[in-house]
């Protein structure tokens, strides 16, 4: 049996781990920030999913309105709503990817 300090040492297979681009942790092994990374991903692929389905139903109201100007007018609504939403979204990834890479940085 190995005693800790011995089973602890890197013996410089970290620095060989660095420059291959591999993960600091073992295989399957989760860690919090890959987690929430996941979970972002997921929720950003989500978001994305729901903006292509509202620019598709308005484009849809607004081929069927046959001149229609309420018609039209709700189609541009959500047009109008669902790139609004996208470019809050899109911000806010942005200045919280920012803020988190400021932090953790060195």
């Amino acid at each position: 049996m190995a005693t800790p300090a011995i089973a602890a040492g890197d013996y410089g297979l970290g620095k060989a781990r660095e420059q291959a681009g591999l993960p600091d942790t073992v295989a399957g092994e989760r860690t919090i920030p890959g987690v929430v990374g996941k979970v972002v991903a997921a929720g950003l692929s989500l978001l994305g999913i729901v903006f292509f389905l509202l620019i598709l139903y308005a484009g849809f109201i607004w081929m069927k309105a046959r001149g229609s100007t309420e018609e039209v007018d709700k189609a541009k609504d959500i047009i109008e709503g669902a790139v609004i939403g996208l470019v809050l979204v899109t911000a806010a990834y942005a200045i919280a990817n920012f803020v988190f890479t400021s932090l953790t940085s060195k």
